[in-house]
């Protein structure tokens, strides 16, 4: 066979159309008119415009090229550490719209589940955003976490607090009303065995003080002793918490109105009055004085 011809009948029978050589500064061109739906389409390039053989890439016509979305970032169970200061400077704040923006970055970014979000705690203080919302009084925040995002209200931080005793600690009643009684357990302890009782005792919130023996049953019978005399780790009761703080109202309804005991010991002998004469609270002593 010359130079520069080609047999027509080495084609075979998926070529239909004309088959044509030229020759052009010496590189042949070699194009098919028509070929079969499903046979492949060459695209052939000589050494002289750059490209090897090896870079021949064949096409089905029709068919477009691979265009797979890369798979999604695996999801991942808890949020960062950075993530999780954010949310937690956000809920002391009591900025619930950007709080519901970082969990939505959370969800949608990193495909972190809300329920992760609202209870994964800061390593160095175990404190969650819902003990953050609960101790600063941002209800519309604790109402939300727990609510739409599954926040547990019975997490402890380090020290075994709850959100209970972190809201009785800093006089939020509302956030107690929306907790007690169906959500949170009203004679949990912390690590040194205090009750949101004794919290309440210690800063002098009379009213709260009130509501939780009389609303949410802080003074009722708790492992055969009444609440109002419940002892910590250390022996002292809600009474004796009051007695060395000098809240001489909280001191008159736990012993009026609710019968409390003065005569209860703590670890180191100490009733509701040494600790009362430790501090030099005079009215006080004579009140449980008057009262034994």
């Amino acid at each position: 066979m010359a130079s520069g011809s080609a047999d027509v009948d080495t084609l075979g029978p998926n070529a239909s159309g004309l088959l044509e050589l030229s020759q052009d500064d010496g590189n042949h061109l070699l194009r098919a008119a028509e070929t079969s739906s499903l046979e492949p389409q060459v695209d052939i390039t000589t050494e002289e415009d750059g490209e090897d053989d090896e870079d021949e890439e064949f096409v089905y016509p029709g068919v477009e090229a691979d265009q797979t979305e890369a798979a999604p970032a695996p999801q991942s169970a808890h949020p960062s550490p950075a993530q999780l200061e954010s949310l937690y400077a956000a809920a002391s704040s009591g900025d619930l719209p950007l709080l519901q923006r970082l969990f939505k970055n959370a969800i949608e970014t990193n495909n972190v589940q809300p329920f992760s979000l609202a209870n994964d705690a800061a390593s160095r203080t175990g404190f969650t955003v819902l003990h953050a919302a609960a101790s600063r009084g941002y209800l519309e925040i604790v109402v939300w976490l727990v609510d739409h995002c599954g926040a547990m209200p019975d997490v402890e931080d380090r020290e075994g607090e709850t959100a209970l005793h972190k809201a009785a600690l800093n006089g939020h009643i509302d956030i107690l009303k929306y907790l007690l009684p169906d959500k949170a357990d009203v004679h949990a302890r912390d690590a040194d065995g205090w009750t949101a009782l004794h919290n309440a005792a210690s800063k002098g919130y009379l009213d709260i003080v009130r509501w939780l023996c009389e609303k949410a049953g802080a003074a009722a019978i708790h492992d055969g002793v009444p609440g109002v005399d419940v002892r910590s780790n250390d022996g002292w009761t809600p009474l004796m918490n009051a007695a060395s703080k000098g809240h001489l109202p909280v001191v008159l309804y736990l012993l009026n109105k609710q019968s409390a005991n003065p005569l209860v010991r703590n670890k180191w002998g100490e009733t509701a009055f040494d600790t009362a004469a430790a501090v030099f609270e005079i009215w006080i002593c004579e009140v449980i004085k008057f009262d034994d």
